[in-house]
């Protein structure tokens, strides 16, 4: 079994090197793909947390504020 795993790793890796264009914009597609899900998951939940100190901090305050004005006579 040891065998066939060093033969599938051997041919893996030589397969790798003779097709380098391919392989090289498939590695940089991952990377930026990483990147964007990474970054963007940073900047919802960045917004998500500011959203949330600014619900925080305007509640409690008046929205409205109601007067009557007494008139006795």
């Amino acid at each position: 079994m040891k065998g066939i795993n060093g033969f599938l790793w051997t041919y893996a890796f030589k397969d790798l090197f003779r097709k380098k264009t391919r392989n090289i914009l498939g590695i940089l597609g991952v990377f930026v793909s990483l990147f964007l899900l990474t970054s963007v998951s940073f900047i919802t939940d960045s917004i998500s947390y500011s959203y949330i100190d600014f619900l925080t901090a305007d509640s409690g305050n008046q929205d409205i504020v109601l007067t009557a004005r007494h008139y006795i006579g």
